[in-house]
């Protein structure tokens, strides 16, 4: 009984096999249109690239007045250590580091009096030649590191100004910020993208672009 049932099952694979040979398309038909406008731009395809690349185009270091003044003590070094994968330890005393590593980065600083905070760390000279600098720089000294940065919300953001307006201070920590962004670059690996963030707050109660 083995036999018998042994050939039938070859007899219907015989039977099976030319079916499916018949639903194969003809390769040498001619090519229908594509359907998809994208269905050309592969990875092979030079002129078009589709690698996903992951970072992050808002971060705020301790060059940043409303970041620094309040207790970020992290610079954008730090900022490019911590993208890259590095085990850094945060202002609050935390061991911390990215599960998966960034690709790019951009620290975007705010503009207004850029790096007030580290110039007032290390007692700055082009700070301290400034009133206005001199004021905030003792009240943080002194323990009142609140105080000194609503002295300057009033005095900065709330009305428009510069109230240190030093070229040559504001040259220095920008030139910081650049040989940072040279020095963790790294190209294939790790991209640095300069940059900073500009806000334009004409009036406290009617702000006008925030970011």
């Amino acid at each position: 009984m083995t036999q018998p049932l042994t050939l039938s099952l070859t007899a219907l694979a015989l039977v099976v096999l030319p079916l499916s040979a018949q639903v194969r398309p003809d390769r040498d038909a001619e090519p229908q249109e594509i359907y998809s406008p994208y269905v050309e731009r592969t990875a092979t395809n030079a002129n078009f690239a589709e690698g996903v690349y992951w970072g992050d185009t808002h971060l705020h270091s301790s060059y940043s007045t409303d970041a620094g003044m309040i207790g970020n003590t992290l610079g954008p070094d730090w900022a490019y250590r911590f993208a890259r994968g590095e085990e850094v330890l945060s202002a609050a005393g935390m061991r911390t580091r990215l599960i998966r590593p960034l690709d790019f980065l951009v620290v975007s600083d705010h503009a207004e009096n850029f790096g007030l905070a580290p110039m007032i760390a290390e007692s700055n000279s082009e700070l301290l030649s400034s009133e206005w600098g001199k004021m905030v720089h003792d009240m943080v000294k002194a323990g009142d590191r609140r105080g000194a940065f609503q002295q300057w919300l009033a005095d900065a953001v709330t009305v428009g100004t510069d109230p240190i307006d030093n070229p040559r201070m504001s040259r220095t920590v920008w030139d910081r910020s650049l040989e940072f962004a040279e020095q963790y670059n790294e190209p294939g690996r790790f991209t640095t993208l300069i940059g900073f963030e500009w806000t334009s707050i004409a009036e406290i109660e009617t702000p006008g672009n925030l970011h």
